[in-house]
């Protein structure tokens, strides 16, 4: 049996399995020692992920391909509510919720990154009727 501080989120268990709110994100990334599982998994792979708007439904789809992979892109989000995303500055970042849709390897070049980044978008429809911009 373990304890876990009260800035511990529950254990990672899967990348399928994935589903954070805004506050549990914040709690992952300020407290990265009582959310290691999380770290470590989250650090090891680039991949594709998926921000739901909670109210209205409306899709983001975004890409990690750089240093510390997802872990490293979702930091952007933890700070700033939006990573810097156009469609996302205007919404509140408390009404949000991050998934994964295809994890990569870190190995995997950024530009084949983006091509999948981009085939979801397609299937999603997020450019036409959700969050993406490009």
């Amino acid at each position: 049996m373990e304890l876990k501080p009260k800035s511990a989120i529950i254990e990672f268990s899967s990348y399928d399995d994935v589903l954070l709110s805004y506050f549990d994100l914040q709690k992952l990334i300020t407290n990265s020692v009582a959310n290691s599982s999380w770290v470590n998994a989250l650090s090891a792979v680039n991949g594709i992920y998926l921000i739901r708007h909670k109210l209205d439904g409306l899709l983001y789809v975004g890409s990690a391909y750089g240093e510390n992979g997802i872990l490293g892109r979702w930091i952007n989000y933890s700070k700033t509510g939006h990573g810097g995303n156009i469609l996302l500055k205007d919404l509140d970042p408390h009404n949000f919720e991050w998934s994964i849709l295809e994890i990569t390897p870190p190995t995997m070049p950024a530009d084949k990154v983006i091509e999948r980044e981009n085939r979801w978008k397609k299937r999603l429809g997020t450019r036409a009727f959700g969050l993406n911009k490009n």
